[in-house]
């Protein structure tokens, strides 16, 4: 009888919506994040000692034995870009002309550091362009999104925990996008 009234009634109800976000966070923090799956990906399917350039953001592969079937994880050079920060934009690295000068022949971008940078266009167009053209001249070989179709939303916050967006996600973690150049 309490049930019923619980979920019929509205003024009982609302303290069901935290509880079901709650439960729904604590599911969401135990799947795998789109990082490991991007790193999944790049371990199956680029060679080893392929140059990789990546934002802060985007997969690492330090944690490659853990991911790979294999006793010796596949060594992958990388090119940190130097994208982040209010001071923090280096325009010599972060150039594709540059990254492929140095071999890089892959970069993996992150919508914890783009999406910054898209929300505020006029404050940053150097890193805008640089997304632009990876867009335009790379080709998206793979991308992993943790939200339900139809669904984005950046939050500052969720870098940390998907607390805001937690109802339209089905993985923690930010959208990768990984782009062949």
């Amino acid at each position: 009888m309490l049930l019923s009234s619980f979920i019929v009634n509205p003024s009982v109800s609302a303290p069901a919506l935290p509880l079901e976000k709650s439960i729904h966070h604590n599911l969401l923090l135990g799947r795998e994040d789109t990082r490991i799956r991007g790193a999944r990906w790049v371990l199956k399917n680029i060679p080893p000692e392929t140059i990789i350039a990546r934002d802060y953001y985007s997969p690492d592969f330090h944690y490659a034995p853990r991911l790979s079937k294999s006793s010796s994880p596949k060594p992958y050079p990388l090119i940190n870009l130097r994208i982040g920060g209010r001071n923090r934009f280096d325009r010599t690295t972060s150039s594709l002309k540059y990254l492929r000068r140095s071999g890089a022949r892959y970069v993996i971008l992150s919508s914890f550091m783009v999406a910054r940078f898209r929300d505020f266009p006029d404050c940053y167009p150097l890193r805008n362009a640089f997304v632009d053209s990876t867009e335009k001249e790379g080709r998206l070989v793979h991308s992993e999104n943790p939200f339900l179709p139809g669904y984005y939303r950046f939050d500052l916050d969720d870098i940390y925990s998907p607390f805001y967006t937690v109802m339209t996600r089905i993985s923690p973690g930010p959208v990768v996008w990984i782009y062949r150049l």
